[in-house]
């Protein structure tokens, strides 16, 4: 934190949870030494956003995903590419039917993905870097979500490796944003914070 000569460190984790009694605080007051410096309210504005405005998608489709083992894959591959994608959107069914419960294995969910990489402070290696992860995540929807050569469950018709400069407002609008829990904001390449998403 900003605003006083010693450093105070703070973890927020969203999965650890505690009852504080009112009477407790009661008698706290805000600190007036320690003050969060911009790219830390960034930070957190970003944190707190992901965690309790989250993109909503059909129970189905979430359990497509886990079944298939998309969803535990996919996570790993964005993972290893967190410092050069600071977005990932999903464009399900191009949005008409977001909400649609899909109980036929052969009755589609159509998704495409946009993976958002920053134009700083290397484009070239960050967009490089998307590419890698937009290939391995192909070919995973191939792997998992084909049955003799026939698309089952989920079809990806496409994933798209876009610069920041390049997502729209009415793009970013007309998709929702996908997020990783457990990747940490701190590790995350700083990039403008669009609420673009539409909560559940």
């Amino acid at each position: 934190m900003a605003g006083t000569d010693n450093s105070i460190v703070v973890e927020l984790g969203a999965s650890i949870k505690r009852s504080v009694s009112k009477n407790h605080l009661a008698n706290c007051q805000p600190s007036a030494t320690a003050v969060l410096a911009p790219k830390q309210r960034r930070i957190l504005s970003r944190w707190l956003s992901a965690r309790y405005f989250r993109a909503a998608f059909p129970d189905a489709f979430v359990n497509r995903l886990n079944d298939t083992g998309v969803d535990k894959r996919f996570k790993r591959i964005v993972e290893k590419a967190q410092s050069h994608v600071s977005g990932i959107y999903f464009d399900l069914d191009r949005d008409e039917a977001q909400d649609c419960e899909r109980e036929d294995p052969d009755d589609l969910y159509v998704l495409s993905i946009y993976l958002v990489h920053p134009v700083e402070p290397d484009p070239e290696v960050a967009r490089k870097e998307a590419e890698v992860a937009r290939a391995l995540i192909e070919a995973l929807f191939e792997e998992r979500c084909k049955e003799n050569g026939r698309w089952r469950w989920v079809r990806l018709e496409g994933c798209y490796v876009v610069a920041t400069t390049e997502m729209t407002l009415e793009m970013v609008e007309q998709m929702r944003k996908w997020h990783l829990d457990y990747i940490s904001q701190a590790k995350a390449p700083e990039g403008p914070v669009v609420d673009g998403d539409k909560a559940a």
